[in-house]
């Protein structure tokens, strides 16, 4: 067979893979939505922001604080501009759900690049690649609403690139477009310098590196975040009254940046015991590095740029982060690609009982089991973790009848219905500021077939989508039908809107709805019961 052949083969192969994950994710991204399992507090922020932008506004959220707010005062995320244009077009979250699945899967690409320059093969390029496509945590970014965090690995890997190549000039685009990532991406930045200066011993460039990016980390979180914070600091670490709770990641550090630092630097041990003992973050590790069989530990200097990511997501006081089923730890993925397979160049030759490609294919398998286990499909063994109702879904016209009835009103819309209608300036989180709303939007329905009514913080079930206890969201709709300040206006079932005003409801029409509501609570209790005898 010809050379040319052999060579063809895999990269055939590797973009093959690239576009089949890139379909897949993007198609279940927009079924997810249309099965009413995104949320207001994630795609919906953005949907808003980008929205808002696009009327000639800037990038405002009313969502998070309950406060309309300029959205780089709660994330520094200027890269949002970039959908801008888009959404002059058609305005549409699906331009984010698409944008998202095309990162995660055509960074890719760069891995390839990068392991075949490593180990001058194109079949173990491909493997490494597979082997970052399938990482669990690169599958939960994937699945998971969109986040900045897609983005930011595509322009990571394309980084590294940079840094094996030596192109300074892509280095510094790839940086640029980090930067307007997220607010602590400047560490990245200053860690990828570092690794070219020690790669190429270009001291000069890995210095003005490491300076630009503390520089611009402190710069716009000291500075730009707290100029648009209503609290006048990172919410995560002095969050608003009216900040859903689970945004209170940092404060157990200190209510302000240089408290957080002071007290990093001062009480070292205590921040450590919490961190590891409490926090349990030493599973969090073995959970990134097991999958790559810790080879990333034998190359260290391939590990610097992860510093930032990996310190946000191990001091967060709330855990989803540090979770496998979560999308915080997608960046971590391609540094540790890259350092697991320098790692894996560096100890072979000491390895007698398997060679390099022996190893590989074994941390091939190792991945394969661990994407079928995380895979979110309702297959045999699978965690399945969202658990839809159904995977592919249509979409619901209702949505449509829906927003014209209530058109640019402000609204308090349920937290798992929230991105469908956040175009406007005004909505808010139900039952948030009801009483500055002009109509009140729930579905009295389960997208998901996991209730756990007792657990609002675990993600993937029903309590975590309506953000509060299935019983008490419940609640929360029988006290509205009594209100006398909102009347029903709207009833489709599941679809129920109120609306403001002193008009008396149906008596008729809010027996139906009381009737489901008891029909609910008896399901969704039978439910939980079922859950607790497993």
């Amino acid at each position: 067979m010809p050379i040319c052949s052999i060579v063809n083969k895999w990269r055939i192969a590797i973009w093959g893979c690239t576009l089949s994950y890139f379909i897949f994710f993007s198609l279940l991204g927009i079924w997810r939505h249309w099965g009413y399992l995104t949320s207001l507090y994630d795609l919906g922020c953005y949907d808003q922001a980008i929205w808002t932008a696009s009327q000639g506004k800037s990038l405002l959220n009313s969502i998070n604080t309950g406060q309309t707010i300029n959205w780089l005062g709660f994330h520094f995320q200027p890269i949002l501009y970039l959908f801008v244009p888009l959404y002059k077009i058609y305005p549409s979250v699906h331009w984010l759900t698409v944008s998202q699945a095309a990162a995660l899967s055509f960074s890719a690409l760069p891995i390839f690049s990068i392991a075949k320059h490593f180990a001058h093969s194109e079949k173990q390029a491909f493997m490494w690649s597979c082997i970052y496509l399938l990482n669990p945590f690169v599958i939960a970014a994937a699945t998971w609403d969109f986040h900045e965090v897609s983005l930011a690995t595509f322009f990571i890997t394309l980084g590294l690139y940079a840094v094996i190549q030596k192109r300074l000039s892509l280095l510094v685009i790839s940086s640029i477009f980090l930067l307007t990532c997220k607010e602590h991406y400047g560490l990245t930045v200053a860690g990828l310098g570092i690794v070219y200066g020690a790669v190429h011993k270009n001291w000069r460039v890995g210095a003005g590196f490491l300076f630009v990016g503390i520089m611009m980390t402190a710069l716009i979180i000291g500075v730009v975040m707290p100029h648009y914070s209503p609290t006048g600091q990172h919410l995560m670490i002095s969050p608003a009254k009216s900040t859903y709770s689970s945004a209170a990641r940092y404060s157990w550090l200190g209510n302000s940046l240089s408290s957080v630092i002071k007290n990093l630097f001062m009480h070292p041990l205590a921040v450590i015991q919490t961190v590891f003992v409490t926090l349990e973050g030493w599973t969090y590790l073995f959970g990134l590095l097991a999958p790559f069989l810790f080879l990333p530990a034998a190359a260290p200097v391939w590990l610097i740029p992860i510093g930032g990511d990996l310190l946000a997501n191990l001091l967060s006081a709330n855990p989803m982060p540090r979770g496998i089923f979560s999308y915080h730890s997608a960046t971590l993925v391609p540094l540790l690609t890259v350092a697991a397979n320098f790692g894996l160049q560096k100890l072979s030759p000491r390895i007698k009982s398997l060679s390099a490609e022996g190893i590989l294919k074994l941390m091939l398998c190792l991945t394969l089991v661990l994407a079928y286990c995380v895979a979110p499909l309702p297959l045999i063994g699978t965690a399945n973790f969202w658990r839809p109702i159904s995977v592919i879904t249509a979409f619901d016209k209702k949505v449509l009848d829906v927003k014209e009835i209530i058109g640019n009103g402000a609204a308090s819309i349920q937290a798992n219905l929230g991105a469908h209608f956040t175009q406007r300036y005004a909505i808010y989180g139900f039952p948030e500021k009801i009483d500055l709303a002009d109509f009140i939007v729930l579905r009295l329905d389960s997208p998901t077939l996991r209730t756990d009514p007792d657990d609002p913080g675990e993600i993937g079930s029903l309590a975590h989508l309506l953000q509060m206890p299935p019983a008490l969201y419940l609640d929360y709709v029988e006290n509205l039908l009594d209100e006398k300040k909102f009347h029903v206006i709207y009833w489709n079932d599941p679809w129920i809107i109120f609306g403001k005003g002193e008009k008396s409801s149906d008596s008729t029409l809010l027996t139906k709805i009381r009737y489901k509501i008891q029909t609910l609570r008896q399901k969704w209790i039978l439910d939980r019961s079922k859950q607790e005898a497993k």
